[in-house]
């Protein structure tokens, strides 16, 4: 004699019932650990380290802001379970919008002006070689609002920095616009995978 219909049902539906814990529970931290492990490697891809700085993309520089662009690992809170990208460079926020901001306006802290560096005094990571008051810079006076000044080993006087009250720099990376997506996307992606691995026995079982 078989068991009964009723029998098996019920124990499917303990299985459904273990299987659910199990998904919500520790699995849930492996999901998101490889889902925001790919979208941190995502951003770095897709969104930084580019030839040249575009409307979604930032262009290398030093390299840094790859270099510490990291996931964090998953854990559960009240609300559930969650991880994080951190971009571990100061001046991240000036071109990474959070919310619905297009730009960013910097002001000097202290001075009366901010020291943009022009061609003549960039190195190949494309920054100011010295400061505007370096003792390596020589011969230097202001005209116009331009910092001239003779380089270490240079025979003329060059345009080294240009003086503004405030520079405004766009947003390049959007999170809501091209972050948060992207992320949904992969996290479907990856439950649905485990839904399917864990799942797939329960509807075989009732079948």
């Amino acid at each position: 004699m078989g068991v009964p219909y009723g029998s098996r049902a019920q124990a499917a539906a303990r299985r459904f019932n273990r299987n659910v814990h199990t998904l919500l529970g520790p699995r849930m931290i492996r999901i998101m650990n490889e889902a925001i492990k790919e979208l941190r490697d995502y951003v770095v891809r897709n969104h930084m380290g580019g030839d040249r700085t575009g409307p979604n993309r930032l262009a290398r520089n030093t390299g840094k802001m790859e270099q510490k662009t990291i996931a964090t690992r998953a854990k559960q809170t009240a609300e559930g379970t969650s991880a994080s990208i951190k971009v571990n460079v100061k001046y991240a926020s000036t071109h990474i919008a959070e919310a619905n901001e297009t730009q960013t306006i910097i002001r000097p802290r202290l001075k009366q002006a901010l020291a943009i560096p022009l061609s003549a005094v960039k190195g190949a990571d494309k920054r100011a070689r010295f400061k505007p008051r370096s003792r390596q810079i020589s011969d230097r006076f202001l005209s116009e609002g331009i910092i001239y000044g003779r380089l270490p080993g240079g025979a003329t006087q060059l345009p080294l920095f240009v003086l503004r009250p405030q520079v405004v720099v766009p947003k390049r990376i959007s999170v809501k616009r091209d972050i948060e997506p992207e992320g949904q996307r992969i996290l479907a992606r990856i439950v649905d995978r485990e839904v399917k691995k864990i799942f797939g026995e329960v509807g075989n079982d009732a079948g």
